[in-house]
């Protein structure tokens, strides 16, 4: 169930319940909006989402840290080392993880993605088809 309540400046702030971590606190999820029409909106939309379990908490964790956990936790449980070479290997093939600056170009076959603030430069090659 969300909750909705004005806050002293004079906004709404919208609480989702998504559930309780391993030791039992609630999590929730926290967004202000204005005015109080678009916090209900908001509302049931995350509530939509969380029923439907697709909703995602926004992280600041870039694509490519993302990746790199990702992938070093398969090593640990136990995947073969030549089978994460290979996931890290197509990885580094088709999508480009870099720190440049948004709206740096990557070449005539791809471009950096432009607004995406968190994920650094993310450019998928096309392909020769």
């Amino acid at each position: 169930m969300a909750e909705i309540s004005k806050t002293k400046a004079g906004t709404w702030q919208v609480r989702v319940f998504l559930g309780r971590d391993a030791t039992g606190r609630k999590i929730r999820h926290t967004e202000t909006c204005d005015p109080h029409e678009a916090a209900k909106a908001y509302a049931a939309a995350k509530e939509t989402e969380r029923n439907r379990h697709a909703f995602v908490e926004p992280s600041k964790e870039s694509l490519g840290a993302y990746v790199d956990r990702y992938l070093d936790g398969l090593s640990a449980d136990g995947t073969r080392k030549r089978t994460v070479h290979g996931y890290r290997a197509l990885v580094r093939r088709w999508i480009h993880l870099d720190q440049r600056k948004k709206g740096s170009r990557t070449g005539a076959k791809g471009r950096a993605a432009q607004g995406c603030p968190n994920l650094g430069c993310l450019a998928i090659q096309q392909s020769n088809r």
